[in-house]
């Protein structure tokens, strides 16, 4: 949200400062990149959609990243309609949030609980579209087991991180789940270009023969 209200902010401050003239330049300017972007999203593209086609019949149904996203949405409409302010940091470890004194006195099981819960209606509407996009992908890439483990460990890590860093705060939130999936995709990457130079080595060497 904050970073929205200073998106609105400069955008005030750069309407104020600029000429009608300037505006209208600038407003052309952002239509044609935007036409842009839309055009090379339009373009044709075989090699990427034969490969969506393949994980697609690799697993039909990206179970995990599914029921993710509806856990964090059920959750995220229970605090919305609940007695307490959704952000509000009582309702917040009401729901599972962690806390420095309260996580490492027994109740561990809350490095693992915030990874569902999110302070506000836009944290958790952009955190379940990441997740959406992308985790559909890497679930048929890297397979079920993998993607839940990488995506529970990677909110347990950040949940110690919090603690270490901020342990007298209230914390909730994906964030660093999300980026464990990136860090899979990554490793995904690697190992994909890996495999391909192996393979190119493999055929070189079975063509000099």
């Amino acid at each position: 949200m904050g970073f929205l209200i200073l998106l609105v902010v400069l955008g005030a401050v750069a309407y104020r400062i600029t000429s009608t003239e300037e505006r209208g330049r600038y407003l052309e300017i952002g239509r044609d990149v935007l036409a842009q972007l839309k055009a090379a999203a339009m373009r044709p593209r075989p090699e990427v959609d034969a490969f969506r086609l393949v994980l697609q019949a690799r697993m039909r149904y990206p179970i995990v990243t599914s029921t993710i996203a509806v856990i964090n949405l059920i959750v995220a409409l229970a605090l919305l309609f609940g007695a307490g302010a959704i952000g509000n940091p009582d309702t917040q470890m009401a729901w599972g949030a962690s806390l420095g004194p309260r996580t490492t006195n027994g109740e561990w099981w809350r490095l693992v609980t915030p990874t569902f819960l999110h302070i506000g209606l836009l944290h958790v509407i952009l955190s379940v579209a990441i997740l959406w996009q992308l985790g559909r992908f890497l679930e048929r890439l890297a397979g079920r087991i993998a993607f839940a483990a990488v995506y529970l460990s990677a909110g347990v890590f950040a949940g110690l991180m919090n603690l270490s860093s901020r342990p007298v705060d209230v914390t909730a939130g994906s964030q660093g789940a999300l980026f464990g999936l990136y860090g899979l995709l990554i490793a995904a990457l690697i190992r994909e270009i890996y495999r391909a130079r192996r393979r190119r080595a493999s055929s070189g060497r079975k063509e000099t023969r």
